[in-house]
């Protein structure tokens, strides 16, 4: 018969956990927010924080389709507009 009181424990480290993205800013390398049709881009970068985020990874959108955004945060105007652009963290 088990008795159900007499047990053992200890403690496990566990490192190499992942860490996820607790936020992301977005700002223009250089220039300002005003990009010409006339074949002018901007450059965004994300700042991803925490600074040892396990993927820091940025999936560009740009609605409405006024513009094009890359992979890596280039935009470009395709016709008079405003629109967003969002960089959103891949690990979350």
């Amino acid at each position: 018969v088990s008795n159900p009181s007499v047990f053992g424990s200890m403690n496990v480290t566990i490192s190499g956990q992942f860490v996820q993205v607790s936020s992301v800013t977005l700002s223009l390398v250089s220039g300002t927010n005003v990009i010409s049709v006339d074949k002018d881009t901007r450059q965004l970068q994300a700042n991803v924080l925490p600074s040892d985020a396990t993927n820091k990874n940025i999936l560009w959108s740009v609605a409405p389709a006024f513009a094009t955004v890359s992979g890596t945060g280039l935009v470009g105007a395709l016709t008079n507009g405003i629109v967003t652009v969002t960089g959103r963290s891949q690990s979350n």
